[in-house]
């Protein structure tokens, strides 16, 4: 194992612990939200926290453990102060119960993600628990020597909580977590547009093998009288690509609307540009010329003597 500390929260999961903090000289009604995680001297070190302004906790900072705390640049920047100056200003309390003793920012911490990606960066404070009695262990360890680690920490544990059971978990995967609702939706689309696919190119195969049957006649004409095979294919095709180009012309602005309205739950999302659009015409197309290609072909290099010998 390579580092360990304690805390009562950790990144990627709902911190229920929070403060309404204000700021020097401002009222108790001009507070702002901030997620309070309790943690140990080695916290911050072992999470790879990157100052700003201040220190990080540190054992030879005893007296943080008494009121110092450490903020994120969005919760120094809610309660006014500038996140290069502010060590040494205070903030205080607007709990009910709060004993109205202020904290002394110590140090500010570079903004990073402590929720999901469907929520803004908000405020977050760091305290020294002066009662250690803290929710999690994490633990910082070897790639290569996880299942060792593991296993020693579990004996550990067990000699030091037999009655309790060990459970752990890998922070990349409580992160995930958070977008499984997400995932399901991408497969349930996935599939359903698979499905969609499939049940649309046998719609077009049977169609184009009945147009093909419907024009038998028409082609042997036409070959008779010096088309080539290329000409009739195109001919065949073409009435069901405009079919299909139509199809993207309608679908793409409705695809665009569904689009918008899901990345909105993100707070952090990506646009949506013309060339997603384009790929998706030019891939239906491509579908659709492959699917109705193989009926058409076969008209095309059918021997019109047959088709005429009826005439």
């Amino acid at each position: 194992m390579i580092a360990s500390a304690g805390c009562t929260q950790f990144p990627g999961i709902y911190s229920p612990g929070d403060d309404l903090l204000y700021a020097e000289g401002h009222s108790k009604t001009d507070n702002h939200h901030v997620y309070i995680n309790y943690v140990d001297f080695d916290y911050m070190k072992m999470m790879g926290f990157r100052m700003i302004s201040g220190h990080a906790f540190s054992s030879n900072f005893p007296r943080d453990s008494v009121d110092g705390i450490i903020l994120n640049e969005t919760s120094v920047r809610e309660l006014g102060y500038d996140p290069a100056t502010c060590v040494g200003k205070k903030a205080y309390s607007a709990l009910p119960f709060s004993s109205g003793v202020p904290v002394r920012i110590v140090g500010v911490m570079k903004d990073f993600h402590f929720e999901d990606l469907h929520n803004p960066i908000t405020g977050i404070g760091l305290e020294i628990f002066s009662d250690p009695k803290y929710t999690y262990i994490t633990a910082q360890i070897d790639k290569n020597r996880i299942r060792p680690t593991i296993a020693a920490i579990q004996q550990v544990w067990q000699q030091i909580f037999p009655d309790t059971p060990f459970d752990y978990t890998f922070l990349d995967e409580r992160f995930q977590k958070n977008y499984q609702a997400d995932q399901r939706m991408a497969d349930l689309v996935a599939w359903a547009t698979g499905i969609a696919i499939f049940v649309s190119c046998l719609g077009l195969f049977g169609l184009a093998a009945f147009s093909a049957e419907q024009r038998t006649k028409e082609i042997g004409i036409r070959k008779v009288l010096g088309a080539s095979e290329g000409s009739i294919v195109a001919l065949l095709s073409r009435d069901f690509l405009r079919l299909v180009a139509l199809a993207v012309l309608i679908g793409s602005p409705a695809g665009w609307y569904v689009m918008q309205k899901w990345l909105q739950s993100f707070a952090y999302r990506t646009g949506i540009g013309w060339t997603v659009f384009a790929l998706t015409a030019g891939t239906a197309l491509v579908i659709a010329v492959i699917t109705i290609s193989s009926q058409a072909i076969r008209a095309a290099l059918a021997n019109p003597v047959k088709s005429l010998r009826t005439e």
